[in-house]
């Protein structure tokens, strides 16, 4: 099969395009700018307001580029694939595939995510069941999707995903998850991330305990020549005594714990577009906490509007 003509642009076009299109959104786009600006002070407190602009024109390049990289990966063949990625750990990823109890596959926002997912389902087989947030609109979404499936994975939505993870695990699959998103209070366990108080999901740590599979970190992360490496990590060592609760924080902080110092590798190709501190440092975010109070207020007027309406 020919390859289309967007799959044939040189990498190095990619990125140059990727890199002019980030800096017009930095300027244009104040809200996340304002997000992502704070995030990093926040994080990195000592660091020069003028490397904070740098680094936060760098951040939205690399989300640019990460757009342009899986749109073009969209019309590779399996064998493109494995030349634009390169493998390191590939120990880490047969020891997975070889688990007889099943699997996870750890991730953050972070390098080119999406194709590290398509990368390692490419590699794997089965290939991975991934679990991922539904994106909006339904179109975008099934073009999302459309591209993560293309080479074998399933995709589980993450809304009331925890039914179908367990059947994944007890029948021996794989599993895929992004874990550096924030959960609510009533959902997460509190640990700390860049020395900041998050709320963190610990649902990795009870499905690992429970079926007493192999948790195993990777990042599809860009490189100072442009090229993609997947990075797996070995296999966490989990805790596991007669606490049961806090073995599953514990178990929680050790892959934030991951997570973390691949940012700090990477700082530019994280996602930091999350209001990832808002749980408990919401001071970070005033307009946004302020846009949510004015979305919050009209849907309970509109509430009232319609509990009226049908009492007349």
């Amino acid at each position: 099969m020919a390859q289309s003509p967007f799959a044939r642009i040189p990498h190095i076009r990619l990125v140059r395009a990727g890199k002019l299109l980030g800096s017009c959104l930095y300027l244009l786009d104040r809200r996340h700018r304002l997000i992502v600006r704070r995030n990093l002070q926040f994080v990195f407190s000592s660091m020069p307001s003028q490397a904070v602009r740098r680094l936060s024109i760098a951040v939205f390049q690399h989300v640019a580029i990460t757009a342009l990289e899986v749109l073009q990966v969209s019309s590779f063949e399996r064998k493109d694939l494995f030349q634009r990625v390169r493998l390191q750990g590939e120990q880490h990823l047969q020891q997975l595939a070889r688990s007889s109890k099943g699997g996870i596959f750890i991730s953050a926002h972070l390098g080119n995510w999406e194709i590290g997912h398509i990368y390692a389902s490419c590699y794997l087989q089965p290939p991975l069941f991934l679990v991922a947030k539904d994106v909006r609109p339904a179109s975008l979404n099934s073009m999302v999707n459309a591209i993560r499936t293309r080479f074998g994975s399933t995709i589980i939505s993450k809304k009331r995903a925890l039914a179908p993870m367990r059947r994944v695990l007890k029948d021996g699959g794989l599993l895929g998850l992004l874990i550096d998103q924030g959960v609510s209070r009533t959902e997460g366990v509190d640990i700390s991330f860049f020395g900041h108080r998050v709320s963190a999901t610990p649902v990795v740590a009870l499905l690992a305990r429970r079926y007493d599979c192999p948790v195993v970190p990777g990042f599809c992360l860009r490189e100072s020549d442009g090229q993609l490496t997947l990075i797996i990590k070995p296999p966490l060592d989990l805790q596991k005594t007669a606490d049961f609760h806090y073995d599953i924080k514990v178990n929680t902080q050790k892959m934030y714990d991951v997570i973390e110092e691949a940012i700090r590798a990477y700082p530019d190709q994280w996602f930091w577009f999350h209001k990832r501190w808002k749980r408990y440092h919401a001071f970070l975010y005033p307009e946004e906490m302020a846009r949510y109070e004015r979305r919050r207020k009209r849907k309970k007027a509109s509430r009232k509007k319609r509990k009226r309406s049908k009492s007349l």
